[in-house]
């Protein structure tokens, strides 16, 4: 008989979600998704607008102001998406995170507010500007006391490899991050000495 309930509960066991739970790290890399699909649910086992998924069971969801976008720096030779467009949109973890935030950005002026409760509720927990990026697709990122269980994005903010908990560490470029980052940029030099 006790095998048999092994047998029954597994299954079960298997399909259960997995969430983000505080003083853990997840990376969100926007791969999956298709081009200005809205994020919703897909890393909260579920689907993005369009259909994409089901995505991993993270415990995460956005609202409809989160979206796929072309992260042409980050993910050219992947042919895949893995850039969002996150200003305006909250995004809610079930099971919260801890001690830092971090992502790759291009963009500037945008807020990013970490609250204690789900959709922006609760105790305000951080309140950051993001600063001008030193080169397209810099690291950014901060630490902050407590546990967030939703993040809200203020005006535009484009991100890739969206990072939460644990120490606040940069996280790793890839070799190709780094070399397409110094292929726009010369491509950028040799357009302002060709003007």
């Amino acid at each position: 008989m006790h095998k048999l309930g092994f047998f029954i509960l597994l299954p079960i066991l298997t399909l259960s979600p997995v969430m983000v739970h505080a003083s853990q790290i997840v990376s969100l890399p926007f791969q999956g998704l298709e081009l200005s699909e809205e994020i919703l649910s897909y890393y909260n086992g579920g689907f993005g607008s369009l259909g994409s998924g089901p995505g991993p069971s993270l415990g995460i969801s956005f609202n409809t102001g989160a979206v796929a976008a072309d992260g042409f720096y980050t993910c050219l030779s992947l042919g895949d998406t893995c850039a969002a467009i996150v200003g305006g949109a909250t995004m809610d973890v079930l099971g919260g995170f801890d001690t830092a935030i971090s992502f790759y950005t291009m963009t500037t002026g945008a807020t990013v507010r970490l609250y204690s409760g789900p959709d922006g509720t609760g105790s305000l927990l951080a309140d950051v500007v993001v600063p001008p990026p030193a080169v397209p697709w810099d690291p950014f990122g901060f630490t902050f006391s407590g546990t967030a269980h939703s993040v809200v994005f203020g005006g535009p903010l484009e991100v890739a490899t969206l990072t939460m908990g644990g120490a606040f560490v940069v996280p790793e470029p890839s070799s190709f991050l780094l070399l397409a980052t110094a292929a726009g940029t010369a491509w950028r030099i040799h357009r302002r000495v060709k003007s």
